[in-house]
């Protein structure tokens, strides 16, 4: 892996001729003559720095590395703006979610499937508790409660299997009443 200096710009693959430095965007090298120059003397000492700081000490030794410095700048710039764009599309986010949970604060979520019959019209629906009740009704077997099962698949009203099922979700509130209502 080739290793960029970030103050001369000279490039090697030996490891041993580099401290890294703590940078996030550019070049995250610099050679051991340059580091010489600016005062580092070790990888721990390196390690402290940015390559934004040490382009700024190097600059004022050697003023023919300012146009380094000022690609440096520009990509700093240019990072800090899209990690803006970004924190602000985080908070939004967050922001509706918050609205979001305010609105729906102390209800319970209740999903129900809702029916449409295609030749009467009928709107119905069922949940869960009305599968239970038929699961239970057809496993007790008794006369009764065959009777009692009805067909979650059939029309109420006229009796037409052609129906078409979509899951709802209610908000309800703590007094029974339905606050919001998701399909």
């Amino acid at each position: 892996m080739l290793r960029e200096c970030v103050t001369c710009g000279r490039e090697s693959d030996n490891k041993k001729e580099y401290f890294e430095l703590s940078a996030k965007i550019g070049p995250r090298y610099i050679c051991r003559e340059c580091a010489a120059e600016l005062g580092i003397k070790n990888f721990m000492s390196a390690g402290f720095n940015s390559n934004t700081g040490i382009l700024k000490k190097y600059v004022k030794i050697h003023p023919e590395a300012q146009p380094r410095l000022d690609a440096q700048l520009e990509r700093v710039e240019k990072y800090n703006a899209d990690f803006k764009k970004e924190v602000g599309r985080v908070k939004q986010n967050f922001k509706e979610g918050m609205e979001e949970a305010a609105k729906h604060s102390g209800c319970k979520r209740q999903k129900q499937t809702k029916c449409v019959c295609a030749s009467c019209q009928h709107v119905f629906y069922y949940g869960d508790y009305d599968k239970l009740k038929n699961l239970s009704n057809a496993a007790y077997g008794s006369i009764y409660t065959l009777n009692q099962y009805k067909d979650l698949g059939q029309c109420p009203k006229c009796g037409s299997r052609a129906i078409s099922k979509k899951e709802v979700y209610f908000w309800i509130d703590k007094k029974g009443n339905c606050v919001d209502v998701e399909e």
